[in-house]
């Protein structure tokens, strides 16, 4: 029977850290609190793995990692103590399992203080007390843990502000807007087809007003007047 049937196991209840009510006051296309912080566990993790494990600042990574997991899923504390501790056995040089146990309950401790504030405060930021451990900003993870722009290529929220402008630039261009160089070209193009028809129509009609000139050419007056200054 036990080859057919899987062992039966009796169902163990999961604390949850955080409740499951939708964040609120978000704008559409922006990433809720816990989704962001699920982006950030995933980033640290990948940011191991680049490095081959060779980690200085082990202990504030677990911890940031730990208070991610904590924000950004259900996973109950056991579950991320494990995924701490799975994390930390791939560094190139482990740390003591008391110094990664008191760092994870830490991490669990700040991260469930802060919800418990932050659902009181109706989801928001503001106002919240000072002396309160927040989420990090992420230039001071960056700052920490020293992450490169070559790394920042690999990773999805650890950036900083010329990582988001490049992402931000290429999603303009695969969209297909044009570049500066590309805009200014076209409209010197058009600056000049509209001189050549100047031209034409003054060698054509020497007498003719601007105004007219303006109704013919299908602009304002103002306009064939900066042109006749290039011509």
């Amino acid at each position: 029977l036990m080859d057919y049937v899987k062992p039966y196991k009796p169902a163990t209840k999961r604390s949850k850290l955080r409740t499951v009510t939708p964040l609120r006051n978000f704008k559409k296309g922006m990433r809720t609190l816990p989704q962001m912080n699920m982006a950030r566990a995933n980033d640290l993790l990948n940011l191991v793995h680049l490095r081959g494990g060779q980690i200085e600042n082990r202990n504030i990574l677990c911890y940031d990692y730990a208070f991610s997991l904590a924000l950004g899923s259900d996973m109950t504390r056991t579950e991320i103590h494990a995924a701490v501790a799975q994390m930390d056995s791939s560094f190139t040089s482990q740390q003591k399992r008391n110094v990664l146990k008191s760092t994870v309950k830490s991490a669990l401790d700040d991260a469930e203080t802060f919800w418990r504030a932050y659902e009181k405060n109706n989801y928001s930021m503001a106002g919240l007390n000072k002396g309160l451990v927040k989420p990090k900003q992420t230039r001071t993870i960056i700052n920490q843990q020293s992450i490169t722009d070559a790394e920042q290529d690999m990773l999805e929220v650890l950036i900083g502000k010329d990582e988001i402008e490049r992402r931000r630039t290429e999603k303009r261009r695969s969209n297909g807007e044009k570049t500066m160089e590309q805009y200014n070209a076209e409209r010197a193009e058009k600056v000049n087809d509209k001189l050549e028809q100047l031209r034409k129509l003054k060698e054509d009609n020497p007498k003719l007003s601007q105004r007219k000139l303006a109704e013919m050419m299908g602009v304002s007056a103002m306009y064939v007047s900066k042109l006749m200054k290039k011509l």
